[in-house]
């Protein structure tokens, strides 16, 4: 399911965690990262702290120490509005703050995996949501990005990468996207072991044009990834999200493909935060 809405001013509203709870999405869920909320971003330190109970918090750039990769937040701690977020700069980015757990290394493997998240694409290039790998061959892993460089027909795509397995990639479509733009995406894919890709749910914009069709891919590779999770870059961060890009509230399962209905409520329930 997927949701697209000009930026406008929205009101104060829920926790990302509040509205999963309410859902009884907590089943498979591995992160989940709200700005908003004062336990995810308490206003200082250099962890973004998960939500979800399992511990995986992310750092503010490239490890514990604040460095030139920091992301930005911005708002007030706590205030649940269209107001609070992390930006970027360029070159900025979040780090998984221990080696990669088992359900990261699982994530671009058979099996399901499903994302929500909250956020603002400045221009139409590549952009990183979560990701391990490096954008080669020669290393394992994936992510899950919007990609301008496999066309409007999917936008949003979900990469296995590594090994004599090459890339496949799932598609999901957006039709005349604007930038810059606030989105939302709820998307729940299942990897076959023969490489087929799938999507739950449905795919709509604010044009109203259809989504692109999911492309089968290549076997997914098995092996572990090399590089430890990034949010807004790629797995050894040589490629970062671009300049004035923004986050708001970000969960992942795995293991789960979470039910388009419910996702698509806990947006409607959320919606009034940011003002969609």
């Amino acid at each position: 399911m997927f949701f697209v809405a000009p930026p406008i001013f929205g009101g104060r509203g829920t926790s990302l965690i509040n509205e999963i709870k309410n859902e009884g999405l907590e089943s498979g869920l591995k992160l989940c990262l709200d700005a908003g909320d004062i336990n995810s971003w308490p206003g200082s330190g250099q962890l973004w702290k998960d939500l979800s109970g399992n511990g995986n918090h992310f750092y503010l750039g490239g490890g514990s120490g604040a460095d030139g990769a920091d992301p930005t937040f911005n708002g007030t701690p706590g205030g649940l509005s269209q107001n609070e977020y992390f930006s970027v700069a360029g070159g900025d980015y979040f780090t998984l703050a221990q080696a990669n757990p088992q359900w990261v290394k699982d994530l671009f493997r058979v099996g399901s995996a499903s994302f929500f998240v909250m956020l603002r694409i400045p221009t139409d290039a590549n952009l990183h949501i979560f990701a391990t790998e490096d954008g080669t061959t020669t290393h394992y892993g994936g992510s899950m990005k919007y990609a301008s460089d496999f066309g409007k027909s999917e936008g949003f795509v979900f990469v296995n990468s590594g090994g004599s397995s090459g890339y496949g990639v799932l598609g999901v479509g957006i039709d005349a996207p604007t930038f810059p733009g606030l989105y939302g995406l709820a998307i729940a894919t299942t990897i076959a072991s023969n490489g087929d890709w799938q999507v739950a749910g449905s795919v709509n914009d604010s044009s109203g044009g259809p989504p692109g069709p999911p492309s089968a891919g290549t076997v997914p590779d098995t092996h572990d990834p090399t590089q430890t999770a990034k949010i807004f870059a790629n797995g050894n961060a040589s490629q970062t999200a671009a300049s004035g890009a923004r986050i708001y509230c970000l969960a992942v399962w795995q293991g789960v493909a979470i039910d388009p209905d419910a996702s698509a409520h806990m947006f409607s329930m959320m919606r009034n935060r940011f003002g969609l």
